[in-house]
Parts: C-alpha cells; structure tokens; sequence
C-alpha cells in the first residue's frame, strides 16, 4: 500500500534522492522526522533486497515449515518436547490451528470449517494486498510510475505469503482426502467427526478440498513458474550460466 499512497514525484525514477527529500520551508519536525524514517526504511529494505539476508531467511523459514509437518505427516509416537516443538514451529507455516493455545480454543470447530476459514483469509488478504493495484487499474492510470511500483510491491507481497502459507495450505487440502477406517466405518483421519469424503463426493468437504488442491498444492507451483516466465528469471538463469561456464574455460 505503501507505493500507492506516496506522491507520484517520489516514485518519479528520474528525481534524485535531493529532490525526493526536499520538504516545504515550514515543514514540522514530525513531517521531516517521518521522511527521515522512511527514507532509512527504503535503503534498509533495498539493501537486504540485494542481500543474501533475505535468502538466508527463506532457508530458514523453509527449513522450520518442512520440520513442523513431521508431526502430522509421520504418525509415530514423538516425544513430548519434540510434539511441542513441532506445534510450535507450525507458526513459520502461518497455521494458527497447530499452535497449542489455539488448538484448545477452536477444538469445537470442524474440519471444513478450518479448511474453509483458512483458506478464505489467504484470498481476503490477497485481495487487500491486490486493491491499490485494482484502484489504478480502475482509474485507468497504468502507464504510470505509481502503478508500475504498486504492482512490483504487489508481486512481491503475494508472492511471499503464498511461500509462507503454501505448505499449509497443500496439506490442509491433500488431507481433506486421508480417510481411516474404524470398526467398518471410513472416518476423515484429520477429524475424527467427519464421514470420509471419498464417500461423498458432494459434500461441501470434498468439493472444497477438490478446489483447495487445484488452487494451492498444484496451482501455486505453476503461479510462481509464470511469474518467472513473465520476468525473464530463465533467461537471466541461463545467461549467468553460460557466462560463468565461459569465465571458467578462459579462466582455466
């Protein structure tokens, strides 16, 4: 939101970091503290952009999302302090329903509705994140420096939600369809409560797992490859090989 709600001289690539700063003469102390603060954030975020920080941060996210599905995707009997841990470390996946606090409080809500609410708010906040884009899209203003940043801090944004919910959400989705069977019965493993889906498939259960499967564990995958598409990331990837691979036999 942060480009859209900034003047389109501060987002104007040709005005120098001089012009961007200047401020009327009878500026108040807040205004020119607030610039001050908001030009040290944007050399913050540019600098750890071009950094390995945040690559490093990614590793380590990743690392404590695929960790915290030990606990549900490996049924063997874990000790106490690692059942704890995993429950915890099910925070770096955004899934508040492993968290052991909430875990008590929303005991008494189904499967379907954890499914759904999940899902639901992951859209809700893409659709806020997509809104300012929206907005100049609407007012036709898409040739525009503000609407070039808007939708790279957009692509930005969404992208890494959808990497920090996205093994969440592919197993919220795939067991959706785990059923076990118990005395004759087939019951949804997840949730003891629920009658397997595959049993009927036109329960409000299966047909949102269905769509939760297409959307996220196979949809997302293919969402990132276009992007990279759409940025030329192959392109560059190849470059910089075939670069290196000739630096390397003139080196040698």
């Amino acid at each position: 939101w942060r480009p859209f709600l900034q003047s389109e001289s501060l987002l104007d690539g040709a005005a120098s970091d001089a012009a961007q700063d200047e401020l009327p003469a009878d500026a108040s102390w807040g205004m020119r503290t607030r610039r001050r603060l908001a030009r040290a954030w944007d050399k913050l975020l540019v600098h750890l952009l071009k950094s390995q920080y945040l690559t490093c941060f990614k590793v380590f996210v990743g690392f404590w999302q695929v960790v915290s599905t030990f606990r549900t995707n490996i049924q063997i009997s874990w000790p106490a302090n690692l059942e704890k841990l995993w429950a915890w470390a099910s925070i770096f996946r955004l899934n508040i329903f492993d968290l052991p606090a909430s875990a008590c409080l929303l005991k008494d809500y189904s499967y379907t509705k954890k499914l759904m609410g999940f899902t639901l708010s992951v859209f809700l906040i893409l659709f806020l994140l997509a809104l300012p884009l929206l907005i100049l899209l609407a007012s036709g203003r898409r040739s525009t420096a503000k609407y070039n940043a808007v939708f790279n801090s957009f692509c930005f944004a969404g992208l890494f939600l959808l990497f920090l919910v996205y093994p969440s959400l592919s197993i919220f989705s795939t067991m959706t369809f785990r059923c076990q069977e118990i005395e004759s019965q087939h019951y949804l493993s997840m949730d003891l409560r629920h009658s397997c889906p595959w049993k009927d498939p036109g329960s409000a259960l299966f047909i949102w797992g269905v769509l939760s499967t297409l959307l996220f564990p196979l949809g997302v995958p293919l969402l990132m490859w276009g992007v990279m598409v759409y940025w030329g990331v192959p392109v560059m990837a190849r470059t910089k090989r075939d670069k290196a691979i000739l630096e390397r036999m003139l080196w040698v």
